[in-house]
């Protein structure tokens, strides 16, 4: 007993980082390392849950936040939380990012990530992706989700653009409103959503910020799923995805 402890507590250490025998990786003033070493668990098809220990770069107040990372920039890790933030961490010096870093814990997950693709013929208006991204939390319960792609509104202008910025900057997270000339011929101008590793709680505020838009045009979605078994596709709802891509846990991309 007293020499299965000392193997748990013993650690494979550098500078900034050291592994431990069950499986979690600590970061001590180092998103860099952090962000590469996600690189590499993803790319092996684990999911990685990251814990964040630093300082909130607004408030300078100290601050703990757990999550799904979603995305790794350099030395910045973008991570979503269970109840529906997009959160950026740089090093112990961030001032762009949500959080300055003092100490990483990776740990990558045993879950199936999939991610299902709907096209833009498959949409209609902001409202259907609402609907699908309401059922499938309510049908799948994934322990993570997050929604990727874009949306034209037409025929609304470069104020709207600003108006609809300034709202999604006080409700939500993860989505940018930009206006310009949709690039389809016959389309014109008007504000374009788009969504980056937006947490599906966000998204589902979106019906209540934009009214029924009959000249909403969607690109390509992608809905990211982390569940701790496979998504079975007769449990999404319609329309189904034109895509449904599974990943097992330790699977090579």
């Amino acid at each position: 007993m007293i020499l299965l402890v000392v193997l748990v507590a013993v650690a494979i250490t550098t500078k900034f980082a050291y592994f431990t025998l069950t499986g979690v990786y600590v970061y001590e003033f180092s998103t860099t390392q952090a962000a590469k070493q996600f690189v590499e668990l993803k790319d092996r098809g684990f999911p990685v849950e990251v814990e964040v220990e630093g300082v909130a770069t607004r408030t300078r107040e100290p601050i703990t936040l757990r999550g799904l990372v979603t995305l790794a920039r350099g030395g910045t890790l973008v991570f979503i939380t269970k109840d529906g933030w997009r959160v950026s961490a740089g090093g112990r010096y961030a001032i762009i990012e949500n959080i300055a870093a003092e100490k990483v814990v990776l740990r990558p997950l045993n879950m199936y990530t999939t991610i299902l693709v709907y096209e833009e013929y498959q949409l209609d208006d902001v409202s259907d992706l609402v609907n699908i991204v309401a059922q499938i939390e309510e049908r799948i319960k994934p322990e993570y989700a997050y929604v990727d792609g874009g949306v034209a509104l037409i025929g609304t202008g470069e104020i709207e653009a600003s108006f609809y910025q300034s709202f999604l900057n006080a409700t939500t997270n993860g989505i940018q409103a930009t206006w310009g000339v949709w690039p389809d011929p016959g389309r014109g101008k008007g504000v374009y959503l788009s969504l980056e590793n937006a947490p599906c709680k966000a998204v589902l505020n979106l019906e209540r910020l934009l009214p029924p838009n009959d000249g909403a045009v969607f690109s390509d979605v992608r809905i990211t799923l982390v569940t701790p078994t496979p998504v079975r596709r007769e449990f999404l709802p319609e329309p189904r995805p034109a895509l449904v891509n599974t990943i097992k846990p330790g699977e090579e991309r």
